[in-house]
């Protein structure tokens, strides 16, 4: 079972969010329970009959990837695919905004 499937059907906070979010607004990243999981929400008005809403987990378990097509004539999303990755096994700290990155999510879990 997908965990944003239940809580769309469970209400609440995310059942509003999803549902109530204006359909111009082509994906939604979400982080309320720190659960990873990838769903397409049925939008009415949108350009498209979906769009996709993750979470990437917790403290960067995934990367959230959304890629969405566009038509450059009407500027309308004509497609979207949606994943989460997984992160690097090993970073690459010799690029500064890696290590900068890093800094700030080990200071976070510190916290």
């Amino acid at each position: 079972m997908n965990p944003a499937a239940d809580q769309i059907e469970a209400g609440g906070a995310f059942a509003r969010i999803v549902q109530n979010t204006s359909p111009s607004v082509d994906a939604i990243f979400t982080g309320h329970t720190h659960q990873a999981y990838v769903y397409d929400a049925p939008v009415t008005g949108g350009s498209l009959p979906t769009r996709p809403v993750l979470q990437t987990g917790n403290y960067a378990d995934h990367v959230g990837q959304v890629v969405l097509t566009v038509d450059d004539q009407t500027g309308n999303v004509t497609a979207h695919a949606a994943s989460n990755l997984a992160p690097a096994a090993a970073a690459n700290l010799a690029l500064p905004r890696v290590a900068k990155v890093k800094t700030i999510v080990d200071a976070a879990k510190a916290q």
